[in-house]
């Protein structure tokens, strides 16, 4: 009776909780490295948790951040104590770490946090869609390293790794069936990569893609179906897309390349992929595409909308709310919130901007959408179950009995 009891009342209170607030974190590049955590409220607005900015522990400065389920791992530049140091003198490997996400958007450390990258100066990252992988590219050495992560958060260098690759990896994407990466190498192209099962990677014939001329390829998405790919040039100031096609070659899309502004960053697709943003660094303004059936790229009436130096984006899963780390002086940052409408259209959300003033240097930041409790199954043990089934069994028959008595 008392596990009868604990089952159903536990049942209630779960159903009955409100729904924690979404959280955005940034990468703040600062030395030491911290992310700053702030909860998404009514209309979208942001609001500084408290005790963010979270340390990392891991080291200097930063870019690269990722979600894998309740978990984000962040990338450290450089490991505790190190810097770029004298010329001809060897850069430290970077760092990663990785945080639990809890109530109230607050941050903790992993057991075991930070772990190596195992090459300098890394960059982006991913992971693959199961969340058991994780990817570093390392821009300094021309190294990616691949890691395993476990149930727990913790991560593991797999056999072999770092592997070597094209120079300069930085943004990374993984396919949606995890048998390929996707990566930026600034002036050395496109490059894409064979993911084996035990996580080593093989370049695939033809890799790197679009080398010639003068391009610096930065940040880069896949579209959800894993059939087209875009980068954008920051030197040329534009997106290049591509289809993918059998064995991973990259073919441009109809009309590709297409003109941005000035200094493209970073990209992001709408949840339905029918509209691409990309914000233009230099240029202080976001362009937004609408997406055609081929997945060519036309610029959407308002285009490009004003920004304060945009660079990370980050869309929230209704693709109703864009957030952009946006850059107002040296070392300092604020993030730009807008409301995003059914056509494309940007408008500043009411408060925006948010965090004005913040230090640091990152250019990169996530959006975590908490589950809904009304939406998840609440775990229990054999014997809270088996309570829980003896409740609905017995609901059923005071149901039955009351349908088969008759009135007084």
């Amino acid at each position: 009776m008392r596990s009868f009891l604990m089952a159903f009342v536990s049942l209630l209170v779960f159903l009955d909780a409100p729904a924690e607030a979404d959280c955005v974190f940034v990468n703040q590049g600062t030395s030491p490295n911290a992310v700053e955590s702030l909860h998404v409220g009514p209309g979208g607005a942001l609001t500084i948790v408290s005790g963010s900015p979270f340390p990392t522990n891991g080291g200097n400065q930063g870019q690269g951040l990722i979600l894998v389920g309740h978990h984000l791992y962040v990338v450290n530049t450089f490991p505790p104590g190190s810097g770029l140091g004298t010329k001809g003198k060897a850069i430290n490997p970077g760092t990663v770490s990785g945080f639990t996400i809890g109530p109230g958007c607050a941050l903790t450390l992993l057991a075991g946090s930070p772990w190596s990258t195992g090459g300098a100066l890394p960059n982006g990252v991913a992971a693959n869609p199961g969340g058991t992988r994780l990817f570093v590219g390392n821009s300094n050495d021309g190294t990616i390293m691949v890691l395993d992560i476990a149930g727990d958060g913790s991560l593991t260098p797999v056999a072999g790794a770092p592997f070597t690759t094209e120079a300069g990896p930085a943004d990374l994407a993984v396919s949606p069936d995890s048998a390929r990466l996707f990566v930026s190498h600034g002036s050395a192209g496109l490059g894409v990569y064979d993911i084996a099962g035990n996580g080593a990677l093989t370049e695939v014939a033809g890799s790197p893609f679009a080398a010639g001329g003068a391009p610096f390829f930065k940040g880069n998405k896949l579209t959800p179906s894993g059939a087209r790919f875009y980068a954008m040039d920051n030197t040329d100031n534009q997106t290049t897309g591509f289809s993918v096609g059998a064995g991973g070659t990259l073919s441009a899309l109809p009309s590709s390349p297409y003109s941005t502004g000035f200094g493209p960053d970073d990209l992001v697709l709408s949840p339905g992929g029918g509209h691409l943003f990309a914000s233009n660094f230099d240029g202080g303004t976001i362009s937004v595409y609408a997406v055609a059936g081929d997945g060519s790229l036309a610029p959407i009436v308002g285009s490009p909308f004003a920004g304060n130096g945009p660079a990370g984006l980050a869309l929230n899963p209704a693709g109703t709310g864009l957030y952009v780390v946006a850059s107002t002086g040296s070392g300092i940052y604020q993030i730009d919130g807008y409301a995003v409408s059914a056509g494309g259209a940007l408008t500043p959300i009411s408060g925006s901007p948010f965090a004005p003033g913040s230090r640091g240097t990152g250019t990169r930041l996530a959006y975590f959408p908490q589950p809904d409790p009304a939406t998840e199954i609440p775990t229990l043990d054999l014997s809270g179950l088996a309570a829980l089934t003896a409740l609905l069994a017995l609901a059923a028959a005071m149901i039955l009995h009351r349908q088969r008595t008759p009135p007084e």
